[in-house]
């Protein structure tokens, strides 16, 4: 056998060999079958106000658990917080007012994956939330008071559906975005898998 023969099926076994570990990174870089934890962290791009004309104190900031109960179905818990605040007139006043909203949420969720996408993973699924609002009222104008002259709260039980995609940086972390109601409407963060 000539030389430039062996060296190219040096090559080739080599080449397939890489691809073959690559094609098992992938999938093991997507996910374990069943029973293992990911954690999600990640901020809000859209807040849940945005209609409401708000601007944005602190950012939506997001932080989830969730279970792999089955291949394709995970069940999880997830909590987050933003500030934002807003001029607003109340009936009966002339002047407008500053509200500031110290938004929390926390919700209960379940979703569908795929399994087959590589590292891809395209989920969705419904959530069960409490979202709670405090709301501080401050004077704006010739009035501009520091600290708040009227405080309310607002909380509501809410139901809502999401659609969310990963994508695998190694076996155990990945980087998520998540479309849905709660803190955010459009959520993006990075996520650790303990498998």
């Amino acid at each position: 056998m000539k030389p430039i023969h062996s060296l190219l099926t040096a090559i080739i076994c080599v080449l397939t060999i890489q691809v073959t570990n690559a094609q098992c990174f992938s999938k093991k870089g997507r996910c374990k079958k069943t029973d293992f934890w990911e954690v999600q962290a990640g901020a809000g791009l859209l807040p849940t106000f945005l209609k409401d004309r708000t601007q944005s104190l602190m950012p939506p900031v997001l932080l989830g658990v969730n279970y792999r109960v089955k291949p394709n179905i995970s069940l999880g818990l997830h909590v987050g917080t933003s500030v934002s605040e807003a001029s607003r007139t109340i009936p009966g006043e002339t002047e407008p007012s500053l509200h500031r909203n110290h938004y929390t949420t926390v919700g209960l969720r379940a979703a569908a994956h795929t399994t087959t996408l590589d590292r891809w993973e395209v989920y969705g699924g419904m959530l069960a939330g409490y979202g709670a609002s405090r709301v501080e009222v401050r004077k704006i104008g010739s009035e501009k008071s520091p600290e708040p002259v009227d405080e309310y709260r607002k909380n509501k039980i809410y139901l809502s559906a999401f659609v969310g995609g990963r994508y695998a940086i190694t076996r155990n972390i990945g980087v998520f975005s998540e479309l849905g109601m709660g803190v955010s409407v459009l959520t993006s963060g990075i996520s650790w898998r303990f498998q």
